[in-house]
């Protein structure tokens, strides 16, 4: 999963030199082979795990030859890094696309952060989390994933923090807090995934959502 907090974004304003609207860019035919690639990937390595997913797995799968998969990437280590990373990317897109980040009161903000993770969490993580696979089963064989998975998890944890912060009041509370949401999350998603039900995910994270409210008495007030 990936995450960012209001403001963070990158400022895509123009100078005044180029005010004029520029023409929205057509993405390049190696754009488009290394995205199928990416996508297959993203999906043989969810459903198969990385190790059991194989080179020629994927470049069937999209239909791309090998010698484009290897133009693109130096070897399936670096492949999979990649595919964590876009899967990184569009996590956290669609967390900041909620509306809950226009919202100035804190303590609705929060709610509303929750809301929008009840309805993109079904579909989202219907099908497991590459964090969480490459997590459990990458330890040993692939260290610079691994490494690579441990620091995304940290970014989200401090991506989250701030929208605790601003009704806990205390960092290290508010840290330990985002990192128990993405606990929660990846509990939620092997549930799911075990019982065959991408629904699971939206009860656990409501669940965890009622329990904040008895722990955090701003939560439970009227809205």
């Amino acid at each position: 999963m990936m995450i960012r907090t209001p403001g963070s974004h990158e400022d895509g304003s123009r100078t005044a030199a180029s005010a004029e609207p520029a023409p929205s860019a057509r993405p390049s035919r190696g754009d488009a082979t290394r995205e199928k690639l990416l996508a297959s990937g993203h999906d043989l390595m969810l459903a198969r795990g990385y190790s059991a997913t194989s080179v020629d797995d994927i470049c069937s799968a999209s239909g791309v030859s090998k010698g484009s998969f290897y133009h693109f990437f130096d070897s399936k280590e670096g492949f999979g890094l990649a595919v964590l990373e876009a899967f990184h990317r569009e996590g956290v897109e669609r967390v900041r696309a909620g509306g809950y980040v226009r919202i100035e009161d804190p303590v609705e903000r929060l709610r509303g952060f929750f809301d929008h993770l009840e309805a993109i969490a079904p579909e989202f993580w219907a099908e497991g989390c590459l964090l969480g696979t490459f997590a459990a089963e990458l330890g040993e064989t692939s260290p610079a994933i691994h490494a690579r998975v441990a620091e995304l998890f940290d970014e989200l944890v401090a991506r989250l923090t701030p929208v605790f912060l601003a009704v806990v009041l205390d960092e290290e509370e508010a840290a330990a807090l985002a990192e128990e949401t993405l606990v929660v999350i990846e509990g939620a998603v092997i549930m799911a995934r075990a019982h065959d039900d991408p629904a699971r995910i939206a009860t656990g994270i409501r669940r965890y959502r009622i329990s904040l409210e008895a722990r955090i008495p701003e939560l439970s007030r009227a809205s």
